[in-house]
């Protein structure tokens, strides 16, 4: 499949992160790998990648394929089938003519990292690749198959500069800044930033219902979709609780393994995070952890909004990309970088 026979896609804004997308592209052979949450514009980055490539480097756009990976899901078709089938179309000879072959959505194919593996060793010569992805666990074991051929660039949403681009608001007019960031707050994924009539909670519970109902169940069979609802729930009602998977459990009548595999399934799909309790000494076991809504605007999948002084750690959390807290003798710091112990801090 290629969109680009005729007519260059338009986009008059570009994320921050393109930048760093085209120079590692430009830099080095190694597969690029882009991923991130679902809905924050991998697909749009990849597509301005490509038309930069037709601008700027006189490739022709018969030489470039576009794959969203979806398609396949449900098929024994093979990547390299794919591509054969895209280079018959057009004539190429597949290690003989240069291409650039972009896979979306990667993490619907069993194996990809062994057939991607296959497909770099064999003709890295002659293709280029990028691919794209929204399960992380997925993409951590690709990327283990893959390791020294694939570079990694994680894609998060809007930061408040790029929302205020998107929704083409301009500080100081209008609105003061406070109240363009609480907005913000609640637009933070391109979509909605761009349209200001899409409603934030529809569409954030429509986001979320299809990770849980769909995405989810193509990479992992999931028993009781009910149940990572429920927990999701929770954690967007009371972000930044410490969670205790037995006590939780026996709330739910679960037991505690169940719990923790949920909460996992729900990481793997960047719905939420998890803030452990750092200790210096890495050998004592994390007994503490909090979680929290992957970022802010989710929130909104529950009905009634938490307060806004954890909607605030909720934003903390997500624009630090907090890993750790820090709690000892009553004593407790919300976030911390470990190498800056005793500067970052909320």
């Amino acid at each position: 499949e290629t969109h680009w026979n005729h007519t260059i896609y338009e986009y008059s804004v570009f994320r921050d992160i393109f930048q760093e997308i085209k120079n590692q592209y430009n830099l080095n052979n190694h597969i690029l790998s882009i991923f991130g949450p679902r809905r924050v514009g991998k697909t749009t980055l990849i597509w301005q990648l490509i038309n930069d490539l037709i601008d700027n480097s006189n490739i022709e756009p018969e030489r470039i394929m576009y794959f969203s990976c979806d398609m396949l899901q449900d098929s024994k078709l093979s990547l390299y089938d794919v591509i054969k089938s895209f280079a018959d179309i057009y004539g190429h000879r597949i290690g003989k003519t240069s291409l650039i072959v972009a896979f979306d959505e990667i993490q619907f194919i069993n194996n990809w990292g062994h057939q991607i593996k296959f497909l770099w060793d064999n003709y890295n010569n002659s293709i280029k690749f990028i691919i794209s992805g929204s399960s992380v666990v997925s993409l951590q074991r690709g990327s283990e198959t893959l390791a020294g051929r694939i570079k990694n660039l994680q894609v998060g949403p809007l930061s408040f500069k790029e929302y205020l681009l998107l929704s083409n608001q301009v500080r100081g007019k209008k609105l003061q800044t406070w109240d363009k960031y609480k907005l913000y707050m609640k637009r933070q994924l391109p979509e909605l930033a761009i349209d200001s009539n899409l409603i934030p909670k529809v569409y954030i519970k429509s986001l979320v219902n299809k990770l849980i109902e769909q995405d989810l169940q193509k990479i992992i069979s999931i028993k009781d979709p009910n149940l990572l609802r429920t927990l999701f729930s929770i954690i967007c009602a009371h972000p930044g609780q410490i969670i205790k998977y037995k006590s939780l459990g026996e709330k739910l009548g679960k037991d505690r393994d169940t719990i923790k595999m949920y909460f996992n399934h729900l990481e793997k799909v960047l719905l939420i995070r998890k803030v452990k309790n750092y200790r210096k000494n890495r050998n004592t076991k994390l007994l503490s952890k909090r979680y929290y809504p992957y970022f802010t605007s989710l929130t909104l999948y529950v009905d009634v909004q938490p307060k806004f002084d954890f909607l605030a750690e909720t934003e903390v959390a997500f624009q630090m990309n907090s890993k750790y807290f820090w709690r000892f003798n009553n004593k407790e710091i919300d976030f911390i970088h470990p190498h800056q112990i005793g500067r970052a801090h909320v």
